[in-house]
């Protein structure tokens, strides 16, 4: 090739696309054998270990059982968690995602402690708690840098060990929220069982 490219003659062009065309024969040739022995042999299937399938029709399946498992996940966590929800009454995103959030609250049985940062309610959440200066030590515990932190803010918390897990910022689907609390949770379990 780099002959080729240094020197872009006929008869080199030549000698470059018959490597190259037998390159892609031999890489087309090693992907077939490669998948049929993979077809013949479900060890090397990347959907036995967790792995998501390509099929259209089990991709579904594969995603509605995740979700149906993590969703008995999130149910049982509503037991011993609570949602932290930060929010300004002039924020628009904060507006969208109150009712996303109730609604989630009542599906799943989450207690939701909302926190108003300029003392107003919200009309799902009319008697929220004004900021004490709550949201500026988790500011500082997250290491943002001023004007970093936005609303709607919204966290999972434990209260029995005093644990607050970041969900994340702005609106997010009921389903986003099933599945950022079972990843975070799962990720703090991992974090947790390494110590």
């Amino acid at each position: 090739m780099q002959i080729a490219v240094m020197e872009p003659t006929e008869e080199n062009m030549k000698h470059f696309l018959a490597v190259w065309y037998e390159v892609r024969k031999k890489s087309s040739d090693f992907a077939d054998i490669g998948r049929t022995v993979a077809w013949a042999n479900p060890q090397f299937s990347r959907v036995l270990d967790g792995g998501r399938p390509t099929n259209p029709v089990a991709m579904r399946v594969h995603d509605q059982e995740k979700t149906n498992v993590a969703e008995q996940r999130v149910v049982s966590l509503a037991k011993t968690h609570g949602i932290f929800f930060v929010f300004r009454s002039d924020c628009k995103y904060c507006h969208a995602f109150a009712p996303i959030l109730r609604e989630f609250q009542e599906k799943y049985g989450f207690k939701v402690l909302p926190i108003s940062l300029d003392g107003q309610g919200l009309p799902e959440y009319p008697d929220a708690k004004q900021d004490n200066g709550m949201v500026a030590r988790l500011i500082a515990d997250m290491r943002l840098k001023p004007g970093e932190f936005r609303t709607p803010f919204t966290a999972l918390v434990r209260p029995e060990k005093r644990e607050l897990m970041p969900l994340g910022f702005g609106v997010m689907s009921g389903q986003e929220l099933v599945e950022r609390i079972d990843k975070v949770v799962e990720v703090r379990a991992a974090q947790v069982a390494k110590q």
